[in-house]
């Protein structure tokens, strides 16, 4: 067996941050080769991918940036929140998020193939992966644009330059990007972030929803002793309601509550409107 420099050792753990004990492990088994070692060391990193694969990877952080009429989330999948603290994992947020939107990346597996650091992001994450040795995996990835107008984003419970454990993205649409409408973006994002709609308009809540929520209100109606000719008026308003709390378009507008959202939109330049949003927390935020 070759003989491993000390010197060797500390190089490739260096290079790679893998434990000593790997590094050792992993020259040994390419003859002190440094870069073989670094194939190595990769492999294995694949192997406890495979091997903790099994383990939930619940905690992590969502990354978040937006630029003009464009904007990417990415949600990055750890076993602990310890993890989610380290500096490392979170550069590598950072960066994912950064060349998530440099591609506009619609998926994970869009996000995967892309080349990073001379290798493509698959075999980056690998290396975190055999470098932190806990299982971390790439969750979901959201791209919004607008041909014309802005897309806002905004980070809650914020980690890092990119990333915190809510993420979110708000596209408007308007014949002119300004610093105000930038500005308006940003603040609905941060509106979504703290109210949480569901739904972005009407027409997007699904039958079963307000099947379930009128029944809801039925039974309610009922419940209440109150006539029988009036409990179409309590059920209709109690649907209403529920939209309002649903809907993003039709809920108070958090920094001015004499408007909706649509009417702030629709208020802040001719032609602007509201195009959508999208929204990524971790688990418990």
């Amino acid at each position: 067996m070759t003989k491993i420099a000390l010197e060797d050792i500390k190089a490739l753990r260096e290079k790679t941050h893998a434990p000593m004990s790997d590094c050792k492990s992993a020259l040994e088994a390419v003859g002190g080769d440094l870069e073989k070692a670094v194939d190595e060391l990769r492999k294995k990193g694949l192997a406890l991918m495979v091997k903790r694969g099994d383990k939930e990877a619940s905690q992590g952080l969502v990354g978040a940036y937006a630029s003009g009429a464009e904007g990417v989330l990415v949600e990055v999948r750890a076993e602990t929140d310890f993890v989610a603290r380290n500096d490392k994992f979170q550069k590598f947020v950072d960066d994912m998020t950064e060349l998530a939107f440099e591609h506009k990346c619609q998926s994970a597996e869009d996000l995967e193939k892309v080349i990073y650091a001379g290798d493509t992001v698959k075999a980056a994450l690998a290396d975190l992966v055999g470098s932190i040795r806990e299982n971390i995996t790439f969750g979901r990835v959201k791209y919004l644009s607008v041909q014309s107008g802005s897309v806002g984003s905004y980070v809650h419970d914020k980690a890092s330059m990119r990333a915190g454990r809510i993420g979110v993205l708000v596209a408007i649409s308007a014949p002119s990007c300004t610093n105000d409408l930038e500005d308006l973006a940003k603040k609905m994002a941060m509106h979504v972030a703290a109210s949480k709609p569901v739904f972005c308009f009407d027409a997007d809540v699904d039958q079963d929803s307000i099947a379930r929520e009128k029944a809801l209100a039925e039974e309610r109606a009922r419940e209440s002793g109150k006539p029988e000719h009036i409990l179409p008026k309590i059920i209709e308003g109690r649907m209403a309601a529920y939209m309002d709390t649903v809907v993003f378009a039709r809920q108070s507008y958090l920094f001015d509550s004499s408007k909706t959202v649509m009417e702030s939109v629709s208020a802040s330049q001719d032609g602007a409107r509201l195009e959508g949003f999208a929204s990524l927390a971790i688990k418990g935020s």
